[in-house]
Formats: C-alpha cells, sequence, structure tokens
C-alpha cells in the first residue's frame, strides 16, 4: 500500500509540524512590511472615513467630477442617487428629513459588517444605483487581481437578483444620464442563477481578473438589465420606498496576487520515492491560487520541487503565501560504524552512527541517541530510520591483548571516536563584487560524491539556483539579475561512498 501523508501550514501555529511530519527541516515565516506587500487599493473600503455626516435620505454620493463629500473617496457614477449610512447620522432628521443611521433607518434594521457605515443603491426594472472608488495605485497589466465586497439586502426587500459585479476601468464611470451601465462589462460577477436576497447575514461578491493595466477605479453594482436577471418575490412590498430591491454595499476588497505577500511562510518537507504528500494550504481563506494554476486549498504531489499557494485573508484583504520546498527524502540509510575495534582497559570508544536529515536511532542497549559511549568489550547494533526505510550496522569491539603497543587501542589511555563526516561542505557567506574572491558559492569536498544537488531559496521561498554540478557555484544572480544582499537558504544533497546525505542551512550574500 503507497505510504500517505498528510501535512497543513496550519499545524505551525501549534508546534504539530514537527511531530506530525519528520521531514520538516525548516519552517520560516517571514512579515512583510506594510510598504513591500500586497495590499487594498480601495482606499475607504468600509465607507467608515467620511467628509461630513449624511442628514438625510438621498444625501449620499456626488459624481466623480464633484469631489467627495460624504464618505471619502466614494462616488456616483449614473443617474441614480446611491446613498450613505452612518451611525454618526441623526435618529430624528432635521426638517421632517429620512433618517439614514445605522442600524436603525427609514429602510428597516442592518448593522454593518465592520465599523459603523455602509452604501446603498435600487435594482429595479427601471434603473441601477452603482458606487465608484478610485483605486490607490494602477493595476499592473497580466497581474491577477481578487476583488471583493458584501451586500446585504434590507429588511422590506421583496426578493432579490443574480449577477452582482464590479467594473474596472482606467478613468471613473460619470453617466448623470444613464440610468443602467450595461454597456459595461464587470471583470469578476457573482454566478448566474444565484440570487441573493438575505435580509439577515452578509453575502459575498468575488472573483479572480487578469488586469489590463492601467485601471484606476472602480464600479460595483449590477451591470445587466433587470428583464434578464434571475430574480425572486419573497414577500409583498410594505414600508418606505416599497416596491424596488435594495442593497447595501459593504467591505470592499481589491489585492494583487502576482505581488508580495503579506505573510509568507517556508515549510521545507519531504518525500520518499513512490509515496503521496498531501499539501493544505492554511484554513479558512478565499481564493486559493497554486502555482500550477489549482485553485483548491490541497494538492497530492509525489515528486520533489517547490510547491507555493496563495490566498487571501479577508479579514485583513492581504495575501498569504505557503511554499512547501519538497525535497528527496533519505532514502536508502546505511550507518556506518567503522570496521571491528579494541578496546584497551580503562579506555572508552564513542561509536558514532549521524546521518543527515535522520533523527531516529535505536542502539541494541536500548540509547536512542545518535552515538554511544562503550567502555568494553561486545558486539554493538544499530538500527536508524526514517519516513522512508530503515538501516542497520554492527561494530565488534574485542579487549586488547598487547595494550602497551602499536596494535592495542586506537587511542590508548583516552576516547577513540568512530565517526562518519559530512563528505562536503559550504561556506556561510560570499561576496559576488567581481574583485576574483570569493565571487561563487561553491561547495567543497572531502571525499567522492556519486550525486550532488544544490539548491538555494530566498526569503519568499523561490528558488533562485539550482545546479547538479559542483564546480558551477552560485554566482549571486536570478534570471541574469543581480539578487540582493541578505540571508538565503540552501539545501544541499549528495551520496556517495558513506551514503546519502542531505545539509541545510542558510548563507549570507554580501555586497
Amino acid at each position: 500500500m503507497t505510504a500517505h501523508r498528510r501535512f497543513t501550514s496550519s499545524n505551525l501555529s501549534t508546534g504539530r509540524s514537527f511531530a506530525f511530519l519528520t521531514g520538516c527541516i525548516i519552517c520560516l515565516v517571514i512579515l512583510m512590511t506594510t510598504a513591500g506587500r500586497s495590499q487594498n487599493l480601495v482606499p475607504n473600503p468600509s465607507f467608515e472615513t467620511r467628509d461630513s455626516c449624511p442628514s438625510g435620505w438621498h444625501i449620499g454620493f456626488p459624481f466623480p467630477s464633484q469631489g467627495s463629500m460624504f464618505a471619502s473617496n466614494w462616488f456616483s457614477p449614473s443617474v441614480g442617487t446611491s446613498d450613505y449610512f452612518n451611525a454618526c447620522a441623526p435618529l430624528v432628521p432635521p426638517n421632517n428629513g429620512i433618517p439614514v443611521s445605522v442600524p436603525d433607518h427609514a429602510l428597516g434594521y442592518q448593522l454593518a459588517r465592520t465599523g459603523q457605515a455602509y452604501g446603498g443603491g435600487i435594482l429595479d426594472q427601471f434603473h441601477c444605483e452603482y458606487v465608484e472608488s478610485p483605486l490607490l495605485t494602477p493595476l499592473v497589466s497580466g497581474h491577477r487581481y481578487f476583488a471583493s465586497y458584501w451586500i446585504n439586502t434590507r429588511n422590506t426587500s421583496w426578493g432579490g437578483a443574480d449577477r452582482f459585479g464590479a467594473h474596472f476601468s482606467a478613468n471613473p464611470v460619470e453617466m448623470p444620464n444613464t440610468a443602467v451601465l450595461d454597456m459595461l462589462t464587470p471583470q469578476i460577477e457573482s454566478p448566474a442563477g444565484v440570487i441573493l436576497y438575505d435580509t439577515l447575514n452578509w453575502m459575498l461578491v468575488s472573483g479572480v481578473f487578469e488586469a489590463a493595466g492601467g485601471e484606476r477605479w472602480m464600479t460595483i453594482g449590477n451591470f445587466n438589465q433587470f428583464s434578464t436577471l434571475d430574480t425572486i418575490l419573497v414577500v409583498t412590498p410594505t414600508g418606505f420606498g416599497a416596491g424596488p430591491f435594495y442593497y447595501y454595499y459593504e467591505d470592499v476588497c481589491v489585492v494583487d496576487m502576482d505581488g508580495s505577500p503579506g505573510i509568507v511562510t517556508v515549510l521545507p518537507l519531504s518525500v520518499c520515492n513512490g509515496d503521496e504528500l498531501d499539501l493544505f494550504a492554511r484554513p479558512g481563506m478565499e481564493h486559493y491560487l497554486w502555482n500550477d494554476n489549482d485553485t483548491g486549498r490541497q494538492k497530492s504531489i509525489t515528486q520533489p520541487g517547490t510547491y507555493w499557494v496563495k490566498s487571501v485573508d479577508l479579514s485583513t484583504c492581504t495575501v498569504m503565501a505557503d511554499t512547501f520546498i519538497v525535497s528527496d527524502a533519505v532514502g536508502l540509510l546505511t550507518p556506518e560504524l567503522g570496521p571491528d575495534r579494541i578496546i584497551c582497559p580503562g579506555d572508552s570508544l564513542v561509536l558514532n552512527a549521524s546521518i543527515p536529515g535522520v533523527t531516529q536511532y535505536l542502539w541494541n542497549n536500548g540509547s536512542t541517541a545518535s552515538t554511544l559511549t562503550v567502555r568494553g568489550p561486545g558486539e554493538y547494533i544499530v538500527s536508524v530510520s526514517s519516513v522512508c526505510s530503515k538501516g542497520v550496522d554492527t561494530i565488534r569491539v574485542t579487549s586488547g591483548t598487547d595494550c602497551n603497543s602499536s596494535s592495542g587501542s586506537d587511542n590508548p589511555g583516552g576516547d577513540s571516536s568512530v565517526v562518519v563526516r559530512s563528505c562536503l561542505y559550504i561556506p556561510n557567506a560570499f561576496t559576488p563584487n567581481g574583485d576574483g574572491l570569493n565571487d561563487r558559492l561553491k561547495v567543497g569536498t572531502v571525499c567522492e560524491s556519486n550525486s550532488f544537488m544544490l539548491t538555494v531559496y530566498n526569503r519568499f521561498g523561490e528558488a533562485v539556483f539550482a545546479s547538479n554540478h559542483r564546480e558551477s557555484g552560485w554566482d549571486g544572480t536570478y534570471r541574469g539579475k543581480p539578487c540582493d544582499a541578505g540571508t538565503y537558504f540552501y539545501l544541499l544533497y549528495y551520496s556517495g561512498d558513506r551514503g546519502q546525505q542531505l545539509q541545510k542551512g542558510d548563507i549570507t550574500l554580501i555586497r
């Protein structure tokens, strides 16, 4: 039966990852600064920031050319008078005005999803009311963007409709004589046939699209003629404004999926030859995107390599990234205790069965350490095991008959060690500045190696160098461009007359 191991990045926070998957060598979490990470491109996503407090009904959002008046950076693009609700508004407006406070107002009772404000607009057979906002930065051509917002129907709405969306444009939309913006094609849209009519819970409209480049404005609403929509009648219209559908808009998010993520989790793992390893992205996120464009939370793999998945944390509108660096697990284990030895009275002998990447050892006397100190003759057996295989070695230690001559103990009167050392070594820093000194990161050797692979990763878990030729070395560039100075991580795999070994560590690139 094929082994089936599971790993989830959420185990990192609980400390279970090390016990749950013994192949985990390094677990690294990188927090990006705000300036260097993908952030919400909507300047006032929850409608909280305001220029002034609304005093009553139909005092909502101006056209872009009029400048911001109430909710900062929110405008109306069409003839409809979209509305602004805020807890700062009076419950009893002056001059017999119609209340637009939160949660109590003329259309019923609705708590804000977050904060104390939201926008709103009508959808009926005559027109649709929209809201639009500038973005903090223009969209980048070819980048994929996640966009979302939450909607809710008023208590007195008599039903709902499908296909709400968001349109992105280079310039603001301002059509004061247009009732329905059906000439615009939304880049994201809720599914046809899924009617949104919940009056209690906020409903999510979301999607991912590829930017043409230069889009600086976002418009949200319904971009279809009412007669083409799927609708549902729930209750007979009653109360103020009875008749049309009415929707509240809240918590708008636009984030670059191809930009730098806010949090990067790097998780080196190992997979046994022929086994299947299940990789799980962190739970509770929105829209998972793997390096091969899969969109599920789980991926099953059988081959070593670098796998990453990005997802969106809707609570912060931030892109998260989990990088799984999967290497070949230590396969055939061959502990080397060396030839049989002679020990003199009063001496001790250190037997060393250490193999890089292996943490499970068992000696025939019950010890579970990688080394064993013996002070007398006997047969000593060590068993080593990894997630893939198991290996055993035996050494016989006999008493010396002539401990005063060179034929006795290897080190009479002291400790003697049987050590299997690493065949290869790697410096901890190099300076690729062209001066001819330490310009390349090269691996040194003290013994023969049959196979070799060096992979270097940056802080995002991206492989910037890989080679199976020991003499080539890394020149500190990636795709022909110099890499930044800083710390990089490496995995070094090789096999030779001392068995298969795996080393890991970090090196510093100095410029």
